[in-house]
């Protein structure tokens, strides 16, 4: 959302030619930004998506007529105007929205159930009856002008020295890209980057972790990606 109002900022909607984007990752955050994104004119987005499905770790699977959420539980948030943001956009689901009004209990190691953060039992809490993962299917019923490409498991990236950047999965190099966003979890994120081959040898020895002068380094960034 954020660098959408920055593209209409800098006055992107008045470029002579269309600005490509390219997102690594269709989970909720590579979702939400194609979604900010369309709102902005001369801007065409790619979204790369390892897996078949949307919504990432917000996951659901399904066993007869159930619907398990193996990853993201719900949905809640800490500021309420995101909260307010995506009352908005699954309006016209409100048959398929579930409020959670009970509290969080959770799992240890060992099995044993125990309280939850009750900061986090208070917060509202949502779901849908058709599974956490179903948010990332309404945000994609809204995005009309976005080329999905599944099943791109995404390694690397490159750039060049005109501005340009490049994903490159296990089986092909993308087109130029103007700008492209990495929404993976974070040591995802620090893999994809240790691999790539960037027009910057300077940011580049920030992500070779076997090397003595990074290792015990507050400025390597691999580090820092994997422990967030």
């Amino acid at each position: 959302i954020t660098l959408a109002i920055q593209f209409k900022r800098l006055g992107m909607e008045q470029l002579n030619r269309v600005l490509r984007v390219g997102i690594i990752g269709a989970g909720i955050s590579g979702l939400s930004l194609a979604t900010a994104l369309s709102s902005v004119k001369n801007v065409t987005t790619v979204i790369h998506e390892k897996s078949k499905v949307l919504s990432g770790r917000a996951a659901t699977r399904r066993r007869d007529s159930e619907c398990y959420d193996n990853g993201a539980n719900y949905i809640s948030f800490e500021d309420e105007k995101y909260e307010s943001l995506f009352l908005k956009l699954v309006s016209g689901e409100e048959s398929s929205l579930v409020t959670i009004p009970r509290k969080i209990w959770l799992f240890d190691k060992l099995g044993n159930i125990k309280e939850g953060d009750p900061r986090y039992s208070l917060k509202n809490k949502y779901t849908f009856k058709q599974g956490v993962n179903y948010f990332g299917k309404i945000l994609r019923s809204k995005l009309t002008n976005v080329d999905f490409r599944f099943e791109s498991k995404v390694t690397s990236i490159e750039n060049d020295k005109d501005g340009g950047w490049y994903i490159i999965d296990e089986n092909s190099k993308s087109d130029r890209y103007d700008l492209i966003v990495l929404t993976p979890p974070s040591p995802q994120i620090a893999d994809i980057l240790a691999n790539s081959k960037l027009d910057a040898p300077e940011l580049k020895d920030h992500f070779n972790c076997n090397q003595d002068k990074c290792k015990n380094s507050s400025s390597c960034i691999r580090k820092l990606l994997c422990s967030s």
